[in-house]
């Protein structure tokens, strides 16, 4: 049976002592396992391991000095995000708490649903899991100012021509004052400007439409004068490549915006998890929605419509995806759209619905 400490407290003539060091007179009682703790020992000793989001009050009978209120009801909670870099966790659930989603559960009808927020007296859903400190092992961490330069040093290499609007795509930029701003361009633009005064980056109007502030390494300017001129050349083979649409290396809805689909063409194309778009010489042609079923084009050319059908088979040739089943092209039922013999050519058969690839 556990013990009643608030009616022990209660008893003007009993003195309640801390269950941890039994010297020192118990001011708290903790909110999690209902003990009550001197103030040094709930610190240093109680609120660790699995009781590190242990919120606590302090006992009826303690009289506070000047200065020293109640503690709120969350202040004392720790939230996880604020000491990322000390702790690790080995469970996924902090995550799904903190994006609001769940482990799929399906009832009797058979639908799959997700479970919401369960309230735990251990903590909030977000410290679900056990925690260990790495303190030791990681060391006092990077100085903001390195994180971005590396920052900076990866967005070069990965775009190539990093733009306001890439940097816009990222996300989240951690200024010198340690403050996390989404897409904050004046977060990294010094370090940008750094690199430039010291060599190692180019600045300048390289793609056209996207601003003046653009830097890249002399490396990613001479590949683009390369492109620019192999484009030129009717003989050279274009280059094709399907990408998932939110892989970097996919600059439309990021740094490019969405050109138009062909005349005619109804749906939008978006930068979702499981959609795959189709590159032809670094022009969009075409863009499978998650799951494959619908296909946006955007272009009537037959040739680059033949390349970019043989590389949307490649995703299931490759295992990529498990199939393809497209019901609809441009917004319409597969009939007479210059892509259907494409994809024909490419190896989809017809289907009841559609084409599929298999």
């Amino acid at each position: 049976m556990p013990i009643d400490y608030l009616a022990m407290d209660a008893d003007e003539g009993r003195r309640l002592v801390c269950v941890e060091c039994f010297v020192r007179e118990a001011d708290r009682i903790c909110k999690g396992c209902v003990d009550v703790y001197c103030s040094e020992c709930f610190d240093l000793q109680h609120q660790k391991g699995h009781a590190l989001f242990h919120a606590w009050r302090h006992l009826p009978s303690y009289e506070p000095p000047d200065g020293e209120d109640e503690p709120d009801d969350d202040e004392d909670e720790v939230d996880p995000q604020t000491v990322v870099a000390e702790p690790v966790d080995d469970s996924l659930q902090p995550l799904r708490a903190l994006t609001g989603a769940g482990p799929l559960r399906r009832g009797r009808s058979g639908r799959a649903r997700r479970p919401g927020r369960v309230a735990s007296r251990t903590g909030p859903p977000s410290a679900a899991g056990r925690w260990s400190l790495v303190a030791d092992v990681v060391g006092p961490g990077v100085p903001a100012t390195e994180r971005i330069a590396a920052r900076a040093a990866v967005m070069l290499a990965r775009y190539g021509v990093v733009t306001r609007d890439s940097v816009v795509a990222e996300g989240n930029v951690i200024d010198a004052a340690h403050v996390a701003t989404p897409g904050s361009f004046s977060g990294i633009y010094p370090v940008l400007k750094a690199m430039e005064e010291a060599g190692r980056a180019r600045r300048g109007y390289f793609v056209e439409g996207m601003g003046g502030a653009q830097f890249a390494l002399a490396g990613a300017v001479d590949r683009l004068r390369s492109m620019r001129e192999d484009v030129e050349r009717p003989d050279v083979e274009p280059e094709v490549i399907a990408l998932a649409a939110t892989d970097p290396a996919n600059v439309y809805g990021a740094a490019v915006a969405w050109p138009s689909p062909t005349e005619g063409g109804k749906g939008r194309a978006r930068r979702v998890a499981g959609a795959h778009v189709v590159l032809v010489d670094g022009h969009l042609v075409l863009f499978l929605d998650k799951g494959g079923r619908t296909v946006l084009t955007f272009t009537d050319d037959r040739a680059r419509l033949d390349a970019a059908a043989a590389a949307a088979a490649g995703l299931v040739e490759a295992g990529r995806v498990r199939d393809l089943r497209i019901t609809k092209v441009d917004g319409e039922v597969p009939a007479h759209q210059p892509l259907i013999t494409s994809l024909r050519e490419a190896g989809f058969t017809d289907h009841p619905k559609g084409l599929v690839r298999r």
